[in-house]
């Protein structure tokens, strides 16, 4: 059953979202909390989990924290406010003040595209 709610979920998230490509910023330490992407945690392909994991920026390397985020929540699947930055040649979503996403499962929304299909987003996890 689990299988089948995180392969529906990655499913919507897939319609809702953009192309692939992802948009390279200059790494710095302030969130612009301004004009962020909206982004979505995909499924994972390998396991059941629907946790991911939060990672920090320390002595300019990426240190994995022990804190893992829900992918979904009771209404659906959570959407993050994020910007994309490039660091140590690659690319991660800041999500909040030194927390950041790796960019391997995130998926952007097309936020204007949702409004005109009616869809409103509302459930933002930061």
């Amino acid at each position: 059953m689990k299988k089948l709610f995180i392969a529906a979920l990655t499913s919507l998230a897939l319609v809702l979202s953009l192309s692939s490509n992802v948009a390279v910023a200059k790494s710095n330490d302030n969130f612009n909390p301004k004009n962020p992407e909206t982004i979505v945690i995909s499924a994972s392909e390998t396991s059941n989990s629907n946790k991911y994991r939060v990672y920090k920026l320390k002595n300019k390397k990426m240190v994995a924290t022990k804190k893992k985020v829900s992918i979904n929540n009771k209404k659906g699947i959570r959407h993050w406010k994020a910007e994309s930055k490039k660091i140590n040649n690659k690319t991660w979503w800041k999500i909040g003040k030194n927390q950041y996403f790796k960019a391997s499962r995130v998926e952007t929304v097309n936020v204007a595209r949702s409004k005109k299909l009616g869809i409103k987003i509302n459930n933002y996890a930061n």
